[in-house]
Parts: C-alpha cells; sequence; structure tokens
C-alpha cells in the first residue's frame, strides 16, 4: 500500500519553520531550512486565517508533514537558496493558512498548506 503523501508530491520544496522565540531585536527566526516533497499548485482559495479574516491563498500546497503558521515555503531545492536565515530573500512564500483533511477511508490526512 502506498502512502498519499509519496504518490502525488513529486516536486521539490523548502521549509523554514517559525522557532517560537524572537531574537534580541524582537525579530522572528526560522529553523534552518529542509527540503520537503510536495505538490505545488499556483492556484487561488478563499480561507479564514488565524485571525478569523478573509484571505485568499496565492498557492495550495499538499505537504507531506505538520506545518506551521508563520512559516516559508520555496518551491525548489536547497541549491536555490539565497540565504538561509531569510526565507523572502530566498522566494519563500509565508504559510498563512493550513488544513487537514482525512482521507475517506480515514487512515490518512492529506496536509495543505496554503500561502
Amino acid at each position: 500500500m502506498y502512502k498519499i503523501s509519496t504518490k502525488f508530491l513529486k516536486q521539490d520544496a523548502v521549509y523554514w519553520e517559525p522557532k517560537t522565540r524572537t531574537n534580541i531585536y524582537g525579530e522572528k527566526t526560522f529553523e534552518p531550512p529542509v527540503e520537503v516533497p510536495v505538490r505545488w499548485s499556483d492556484e487561488k482559495e478563499e480561507f479564514i486565517d488565524e485571525n478569523g479574516e478573509r484571505q485568499i491563498s496565492k498557492a495550495k500546497v499538499m505537504v507531506d508533514r505538520e506545518m506551521m503558521l508563520g512559516g516559508f515555503l520555496m518551491l525548489g531545492d536547497k541549491h536555490d537558496i539565497e540565504d538561509e536565515s531569510d526565507p523572502v530573500a530566498s522566494g519563500g512564500f509565508r504559510i498563512r493558512g493550513f488544513k487537514r483533511i482525512p482521507t475517506i477511508d480515514a487512515r490518512e490526512t492529506v496536509r495543505i498548506a496554503l500561502l
């Protein structure tokens, strides 16, 4: 039996997970970037963000793991990174929404990051 995450996730992306603490200047910092398998779709979707406001996503990205709001995703691999400590400079998009959808038999969960 295949895992849904391995069958459909054929593209590479880089994920920056936000740290829970800020640096001495009060700026958000990130864990070192990691490569993750994804299915990146440049399609818009309306969603409700963490503040309860309506937003429109720039892209929907099916991922193989839980991801934190405020983290960043960039399509490509680690060789495409401009600055490991700055996901925006490397072309990353902020994760503004995240949803989990169980498969029909509820054996697996599809995870989608909304950028």
